[in-house]
């Protein structure tokens, strides 16, 4: 057991490496952007990209957008974004006909900046 338990840590180590990795080497940066929120139901098939987009691109965003505040919370009934744009316009959207969190990020305001060679 004490074996699987550190085999099990190890596996965790590398995949936060990657993890940590990936999100450093996509940037993904908002333009005019002061405030974005995801709220998304506990359970339910509607909020499935929400609940995607939180786990697979709030990281990154926030790694590359330190001055825009990011919130998401898992509760009420419908899954919706709100942005906050630079002139305090807010736009909200119903992420429930949304089918995957690529969808959710083509929402945004995003560029994703080409890569620079070493």
């Amino acid at each position: 057991v004490n074996q699987r338990a550190s085999v099990m840590a190890a596996a965790s180590r590398v995949g936060y490496r990657r993890a940590l990795e990936f999100v450093r080497q996509t940037p993904l940066l908002l333009n005019g952007v002061k405030a974005v929120e995801v709220q998304c139901p506990r359970i339910g098939t509607t909020a499935i990209a929400a609940r995607h987009f939180i786990d697979e691109y709030l990281p990154t965003l926030k790694y590359h957008n330190p001055t825009v505040a990011f919130s998401a919370t898992k509760q009420g009934k419908q899954a919706e974004l709100t942005v906050v744009f630079a002139d305090n316009k807010t736009k909200k959207f119903d992420l429930s006909t949304h089918k995957n969190s690529e969808d959710v990020l083509n929402l945004l305001p995003v560029t994703r900046p080409a890569a620079t060679s070493s």
